[in-house]
């Protein structure tokens, strides 16, 4: 009984791991980004984190709270803003 247990168990890992997508960048984040999130306050909010702008800001034109911020390779931490300030 606990062998079956077990069986599905791992059975069941299997199957949720094949079913992670492949491609990242298939979510639909705008401007070809592959990682995205949206302004909040001076950072950008990916995922429930607030990730520092390295390239322009989440404050001045084109920028405050909901601009759409990300990066361009989803395994680089680098994230662009869309501000000027």
């Amino acid at each position: 009984m606990q062998l079956t247990s077990i069986f599905f168990t791992v059975l069941a890992s299997v199957v949720m791991v094949g079913a992670v997508p492949s491609n990242i960048q298939s979510r639909g984040c705008p401007n070809d980004y592959a990682v995205c999130g949206e302004c909040n306050g001076t950072s950008c909010k990916v995922a429930g984190t607030n990730r520092a702008c390295d390239v322009g800001s989440c404050v001045g034109d084109g920028g405050g709270d909901g601009a759409i911020c990300g990066t361009y390779d989803w395994k680089s931490p680098t994230m662009e803003c869309p501000g000027s300030g």
